[in-house]
Protein backbone atom coordinates (compact mmCIF):
# COMPACT_ATOMS: atom_id res chain seq x y z
CA UNK A 1 0.00 0.00 0.00
CA UNK A 2 1.51 3.32 -1.15
CA UNK A 3 0.70 6.29 1.06
CA UNK A 4 0.70 10.02 0.39
CA UNK A 5 1.21 12.70 3.05
CA UNK A 6 -1.85 14.60 4.24
CA UNK A 7 -1.58 18.40 4.24
CA UNK A 8 -2.95 20.56 7.02
CA UNK A 9 -5.48 22.10 4.63
CA UNK A 10 -6.83 18.63 3.76
CA UNK A 11 -8.39 18.25 7.22
CA UNK A 12 -11.10 20.27 8.95
CA UNK A 13 -12.29 20.20 12.53
CA UNK A 14 -15.88 18.98 12.82
CA UNK A 15 -16.06 17.33 9.39
CA UNK A 16 -15.96 13.55 8.72
CA UNK A 17 -12.73 12.19 7.27
CA UNK A 18 -13.18 11.28 3.58
CA UNK A 19 -10.65 8.43 3.82
CA UNK A 20 -8.76 6.35 6.42
CA UNK A 21 -5.75 8.03 8.01
CA UNK A 22 -2.43 6.25 8.70
CA UNK A 23 0.88 7.06 10.38
CA UNK A 24 4.30 6.75 8.73
CA UNK A 25 4.49 3.04 9.69
CA UNK A 26 1.20 2.34 7.86
CA UNK A 27 -0.67 1.84 11.14
CA UNK A 28 -4.34 2.76 10.86
CA UNK A 29 -5.00 5.78 13.10
CA UNK A 30 -8.49 6.94 12.10
CA UNK A 31 -11.25 5.30 10.12
CA UNK A 32 -13.05 6.98 7.25
CA UNK A 33 -15.94 9.07 8.59
CA UNK A 34 -14.32 9.88 11.95
CA UNK A 35 -14.84 13.47 13.12
CA UNK A 36 -11.92 15.38 14.66
CA UNK A 37 -13.56 17.39 17.42
CA UNK A 38 -10.99 20.03 18.39
CA UNK A 39 -8.14 22.01 16.86
CA UNK A 40 -5.79 20.68 19.57
CA UNK A 41 -6.51 17.12 18.48
CA UNK A 42 -5.83 18.04 14.88
CA UNK A 43 -2.56 19.75 15.79
CA UNK A 44 -1.40 16.74 17.83
CA UNK A 45 -2.13 14.40 14.94
CA UNK A 46 -0.32 16.57 12.40
CA UNK A 47 2.78 16.81 14.60
CA UNK A 48 3.83 13.23 13.83
CA UNK A 49 2.71 13.20 10.21
CA UNK A 50 -0.46 11.76 8.66
CA UNK A 51 -0.87 9.74 5.49
CA UNK A 52 -3.63 8.33 3.29
CA UNK A 53 -3.97 5.85 0.46
CA UNK A 54 -4.67 7.91 -2.70
CA UNK A 55 -6.21 4.87 -4.45
CA UNK A 56 -8.65 4.11 -1.61
CA UNK A 57 -12.29 3.91 -2.67
CA UNK A 58 -15.17 3.83 -0.22
CA UNK A 59 -16.66 0.32 -0.33
CA UNK A 60 -20.29 -0.10 -1.28
CA UNK A 61 -22.66 -1.04 1.51
CA UNK A 62 -23.24 -4.82 1.49
CA UNK A 63 -26.67 -6.03 0.43
CA UNK A 64 -28.74 -7.65 3.12
CA UNK A 65 -29.34 -11.36 2.80
CA UNK A 66 -32.96 -12.33 3.25
CA UNK A 67 -33.98 -15.40 5.20
CA UNK A 68 -30.54 -15.82 6.74
CA UNK A 69 -30.17 -15.88 10.50
CA UNK A 70 -28.17 -17.67 13.14
CA UNK A 71 -29.45 -20.95 14.54
CA UNK A 72 -30.66 -21.17 18.11
CA UNK A 73 -27.35 -22.60 19.30
CA UNK A 74 -25.19 -20.39 17.14
CA UNK A 75 -23.87 -16.95 17.98
CA UNK A 76 -22.96 -14.17 15.58
CA UNK A 77 -19.19 -13.81 15.24
CA UNK A 78 -17.39 -11.35 17.48
CA UNK A 79 -16.85 -7.98 15.85
CA UNK A 80 -15.05 -4.78 16.66
CA UNK A 81 -16.90 -1.83 18.14
CA UNK A 82 -15.47 1.68 18.33
CA UNK A 83 -15.68 3.07 21.86
CA UNK A 84 -14.33 6.04 23.77
CA UNK A 85 -11.29 5.53 25.99
CA UNK A 86 -13.35 6.31 29.08
CA UNK A 87 -15.75 3.47 28.20
CA UNK A 88 -12.95 0.96 28.79
CA UNK A 89 -13.20 1.84 32.52
CA UNK A 90 -9.52 1.34 33.25
CA UNK A 91 -8.37 1.95 36.80
CA UNK A 92 -5.08 3.35 38.07
CA UNK A 93 -2.62 0.47 38.32
CA UNK A 94 -4.29 -1.68 35.65
CA UNK A 95 -1.95 -3.55 33.32
CA UNK A 96 -1.78 -2.87 29.59
CA UNK A 97 0.33 -4.39 26.83
CA UNK A 98 2.50 -2.09 24.75
CA UNK A 99 3.80 -3.01 21.30
CA UNK A 100 6.32 -0.70 19.66
CA UNK A 101 5.37 -0.01 16.05
CA UNK A 102 7.94 -1.03 13.48
CA UNK A 103 9.47 -3.70 15.73
CA UNK A 104 8.70 -7.38 16.22
CA UNK A 105 5.62 -8.76 17.94
CA UNK A 106 7.15 -8.36 21.41
CA UNK A 107 4.68 -6.90 23.88
CA UNK A 108 5.66 -5.24 27.12
CA UNK A 109 3.60 -4.92 30.27
CA UNK A 110 3.03 -1.37 31.50
CA UNK A 111 0.76 0.08 34.19
CA UNK A 112 -1.74 2.88 33.88
CA UNK A 113 -0.81 5.85 36.07
CA UNK A 114 -3.75 8.02 35.01
CA UNK A 115 -5.16 10.10 32.18
CA UNK A 116 -6.75 13.46 31.43
CA UNK A 117 -9.55 13.17 28.90
CA UNK A 118 -8.60 14.40 25.41
CA UNK A 119 -5.14 15.37 26.71
CA UNK A 120 -2.85 12.41 27.46
CA UNK A 121 -2.56 8.97 29.03
CA UNK A 122 0.19 8.34 31.61
CA UNK A 123 1.81 4.90 31.81
CA UNK A 124 4.96 3.36 33.23
CA UNK A 125 7.72 2.76 30.64
CA UNK A 126 8.24 -0.71 29.13
CA UNK A 127 10.95 -2.81 30.74
CA UNK A 128 13.09 -5.62 29.31
CA UNK A 129 15.57 -7.65 31.37
CA UNK A 130 15.08 -5.26 34.30
CA UNK A 131 16.11 -2.29 32.14
CA UNK A 132 13.83 0.51 30.94
CA UNK A 133 13.46 0.60 27.15
CA UNK A 134 14.43 3.99 25.80
CA UNK A 135 11.52 5.76 24.11
CA UNK A 136 11.38 8.95 22.07
CA UNK A 137 8.72 11.58 21.52
CA UNK A 138 6.63 10.78 18.44
CA UNK A 139 7.25 7.03 18.63
CA UNK A 140 4.13 5.06 17.65
CA UNK A 141 2.79 2.33 19.91
CA UNK A 142 -0.12 -0.09 19.95
CA UNK A 143 -1.80 -0.58 23.32
CA UNK A 144 -3.92 -3.59 24.30
CA UNK A 145 -5.81 -4.62 27.39
CA UNK A 146 -8.65 -6.91 28.36
CA UNK A 147 -11.24 -7.09 31.07
CA UNK A 148 -13.67 -9.94 31.62
CA UNK A 149 -14.84 -11.01 28.17
CA UNK A 150 -13.86 -7.75 26.46
CA UNK A 151 -10.63 -7.01 24.63
CA UNK A 152 -9.48 -3.52 23.65
CA UNK A 153 -6.78 -2.04 21.42
CA UNK A 154 -5.79 1.44 20.30
CA UNK A 155 -2.93 3.18 18.56
CA UNK A 156 -1.11 6.07 20.17
CA UNK A 157 2.27 7.76 20.22
CA UNK A 158 4.69 9.02 22.83
CA UNK A 159 3.89 12.63 23.63
CA UNK A 160 6.63 13.11 26.23
CA UNK A 161 9.23 11.02 28.07
CA UNK A 162 9.60 11.98 31.75
CA UNK A 163 12.25 10.84 34.22
CA UNK A 164 11.38 12.74 37.41
CA UNK A 165 10.27 12.15 40.07
CA UNK A 166 10.17 8.65 38.50
CA UNK A 167 10.17 7.35 34.89
CA UNK A 168 6.85 7.57 33.08
CA UNK A 169 5.41 8.32 29.63
CA UNK A 170 2.76 10.70 28.35
CA UNK A 171 0.91 9.03 25.45
CA UNK A 172 -1.37 10.90 23.08
CA UNK A 173 -5.00 10.48 24.10
CA UNK A 174 -6.57 7.84 21.82
CA UNK A 175 -9.03 9.18 19.30
CA UNK A 176 -10.85 5.86 19.33
CA UNK A 177 -10.54 2.43 20.93
CA UNK A 178 -11.44 -0.83 19.25
CA UNK A 179 -13.35 -3.13 21.56
CA UNK A 180 -14.47 -6.71 21.06
CA UNK A 181 -16.74 -8.87 23.18
CA UNK A 182 -15.19 -12.33 23.18
CA UNK A 183 -17.56 -15.26 23.16
CA UNK A 184 -16.65 -18.66 24.47
CA UNK A 185 -16.75 -20.11 20.95
CA UNK A 186 -14.49 -17.49 19.38
CA UNK A 187 -11.46 -19.22 17.84
CA UNK A 188 -8.24 -17.42 16.95
CA UNK A 189 -5.28 -18.50 14.87
CA UNK A 190 -2.25 -19.34 16.97
CA UNK A 191 1.17 -20.94 16.71
CA UNK A 192 1.71 -22.39 20.15
CA UNK A 193 4.30 -25.12 20.75
CA UNK A 194 3.84 -27.54 23.62
CA UNK A 195 3.67 -31.21 24.45
CA UNK A 196 0.85 -33.72 24.75
CA UNK A 197 0.23 -37.13 26.27
CA UNK A 198 -2.62 -39.49 27.00
CA UNK A 199 -3.88 -39.32 30.55
CA UNK A 200 -3.53 -43.11 30.87
CA UNK A 201 0.05 -43.06 29.50
CA UNK A 202 1.76 -40.10 31.20
CA UNK A 203 5.23 -41.52 30.50
CA UNK A 204 4.78 -41.08 26.72
CA UNK A 205 4.97 -37.39 25.94
CA UNK A 206 5.17 -35.97 22.41
CA UNK A 207 5.80 -32.49 20.99
CA UNK A 208 2.75 -30.83 19.44
CA UNK A 209 1.58 -27.55 17.94
CA UNK A 210 -1.71 -25.71 18.35
CA UNK A 211 -3.04 -24.02 15.22
CA UNK A 212 -6.10 -22.38 16.73
CA UNK A 213 -7.53 -22.04 20.19
CA UNK A 214 -10.63 -20.79 22.03
CA UNK A 215 -11.80 -20.67 25.62
CA UNK A 216 -13.38 -24.10 25.15
CA UNK A 217 -11.09 -26.04 22.81
CA UNK A 218 -8.23 -26.15 20.33
CA UNK A 219 -6.78 -27.91 17.30
CA UNK A 220 -3.74 -30.00 18.24
CA UNK A 221 -1.27 -31.34 15.66
CA UNK A 222 1.19 -34.13 16.32
CA UNK A 223 3.49 -36.37 14.26
CA UNK A 224 2.24 -39.47 16.11
CA UNK A 225 -1.26 -40.86 16.73
CA UNK A 226 -2.66 -39.95 20.12
CA UNK A 227 -6.00 -41.74 20.27
CA UNK A 228 -9.57 -41.77 19.04
CA UNK A 229 -12.87 -40.03 19.68
CA UNK A 230 -13.56 -39.51 23.37
CA UNK A 231 -10.01 -40.25 24.54
CA UNK A 232 -8.51 -37.89 27.14
CA UNK A 233 -5.35 -35.91 26.39
CA UNK A 234 -3.24 -33.71 28.62
CA UNK A 235 -1.63 -30.63 27.07
CA UNK A 236 1.43 -28.87 28.45
CA UNK A 237 1.61 -25.20 27.45
CA UNK A 238 3.73 -22.21 28.35
CA UNK A 239 1.90 -18.91 28.71
CA UNK A 240 3.78 -15.60 29.01
CA UNK A 241 1.96 -12.50 30.19
CA UNK A 242 3.18 -9.15 31.51
CA UNK A 243 6.71 -10.48 32.00
CA UNK A 244 5.62 -13.60 33.90
CA UNK A 245 5.60 -17.18 32.60
CA UNK A 246 3.20 -19.92 33.67
CA UNK A 247 2.98 -23.59 32.68
CA UNK A 248 -0.45 -25.21 32.54
CA UNK A 249 -1.70 -28.72 31.75
CA UNK A 250 -5.39 -28.56 30.79
CA UNK A 251 -7.35 -31.78 30.28
CA UNK A 252 -8.84 -32.13 26.78
CA UNK A 253 -11.16 -34.70 25.19
CA UNK A 254 -10.79 -35.65 21.51
CA UNK A 255 -13.90 -34.62 19.56
CA UNK A 256 -12.51 -34.88 16.03
CA UNK A 257 -9.45 -36.51 14.48
CA UNK A 258 -7.87 -36.69 11.03
CA UNK A 259 -4.57 -37.53 9.38
CA UNK A 260 -2.83 -36.05 6.35
CA UNK A 261 0.33 -36.65 4.34
CA UNK A 262 2.92 -33.90 4.06
CA UNK A 263 6.51 -33.61 2.74
CA UNK A 264 7.64 -34.09 6.34
CA UNK A 265 5.57 -37.23 6.80
CA UNK A 266 2.16 -38.05 8.21
CA UNK A 267 0.50 -35.51 10.50
CA UNK A 268 -2.32 -36.17 12.94
CA UNK A 269 -4.78 -33.41 13.82
CA UNK A 270 -7.19 -33.45 16.75
CA UNK A 271 -10.05 -31.16 17.60
CA UNK A 272 -10.20 -31.19 21.39
CA UNK A 273 -12.54 -29.77 24.00
CA UNK A 274 -11.22 -28.57 27.36
CA UNK A 275 -12.69 -30.14 30.50
CA UNK A 276 -12.63 -29.41 34.24
CA UNK A 277 -10.41 -26.34 33.97
CA UNK A 278 -9.29 -24.81 37.25
CA UNK A 279 -9.01 -21.05 37.71
CA UNK A 280 -5.32 -20.89 36.70
CA UNK A 281 -5.86 -22.91 33.53
CA UNK A 282 -8.94 -20.91 32.56
CA UNK A 283 -7.07 -17.61 32.98
CA UNK A 284 -4.07 -18.90 30.99
CA UNK A 285 -6.32 -19.89 28.08
CA UNK A 286 -7.93 -16.45 28.16
CA UNK A 287 -4.46 -14.88 27.92
CA UNK A 288 -3.58 -17.06 24.90
CA UNK A 289 -6.81 -16.13 23.13
CA UNK A 290 -6.41 -12.40 23.80
CA UNK A 291 -2.76 -12.37 22.79
CA UNK A 292 -3.59 -13.76 19.35
CA UNK A 293 -6.85 -11.92 18.88
CA UNK A 294 -5.69 -8.44 17.89
CA UNK A 295 -3.46 -8.16 14.84
CA UNK A 296 -3.16 -4.39 14.36
CA UNK A 297 -1.21 -3.72 11.19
Amino acid sequence: MDLSPIRKEDLEVGKPLPWPVYDSKKNLLLKEGYVIETQSQLNALLTNGLYRNPSWVKPAAPAEKSGEKFGEKEEPPSKFDIVNFTAVSLQVGDMLQMQLSGENDQRYGVRLIGFLEKKSVLVTPPVSNDSIILMRAGQSVVMRCFSGRNAYAFTSSVLRVCSTPYPYLHLTYPIEVRGMKIRKSTRVRANVIGSVWRDDQPEKRFPCSIDDISFSGAQVNCALPLGGMGDALRLYLRVSNQGATAYVSPLALIKRCSETESPDGRKYSYGVEFHNLDQTESFALQVLVYQHLFEVS
